[in-house]
């Protein structure tokens, strides 16, 4: 058994997150948090104690299941800045609630790490049409 953080350690960050000002970063990147854990971190993203600005859920076997929960944590999280989501799966449906929040004015996040080449060709509109409505945000393949 390798040592990865499970969604059942995303509980103990959640709690992090909302109690420490000082973590800025958090990269969970390669982890097998699935979508419990993100529903947990997502939760702590809408505590206005949370002050993260950069989070990294790159390879973390996500499904769209996600989506709902870290879209409200973008227009929720006023500290969250950069978020790194490369490998991850995004269907079309996951894919609309994440660009609805990410075009709201109350997203503040300006760099999403994202591989548009890897989606199909409604998908890649649909995030092209997000960084021409939403200026302040860039759409990147590599964050590192």
């Amino acid at each position: 058994m390798g040592g990865y953080f499970t969604s059942v350690c995303c509980v103990d960050l959640a709690t992090i997150l909302i109690h420490s000002e000082r973590l800025k970063t958090l990269k969970l990147g390669n982890n097998k948090i699935y979508d419990a854990g993100v529903k947990e971190v997502c939760e702590a993203l809408k505590h206005p104690k949370c002050k993260l600005e950069n989070l990294g859920l790159e390879m973390c076997e996500l499904t769209s299941a996600y989506c709902e929960d870290l879209a409200l944590a973008f227009t929720a999280c006023k500290s969250l800045r950069c978020m790194n989501l490369e490998w991850i799966s995004l269907d079309r449906d996951g894919a609309v609630v994440l660009c609805e929040a990410l075009i709201s004015l109350e997203c503040d996040l300006q760099m999403l790490g994202l591989n548009k080449s890897s989606y199909d060709v409604e998908i890649k509109m649909l995030l092209t049409e997000v960084e021409e409505t939403n200026p302040h945000l860039t759409i990147s393949q590599s964050l590192d």
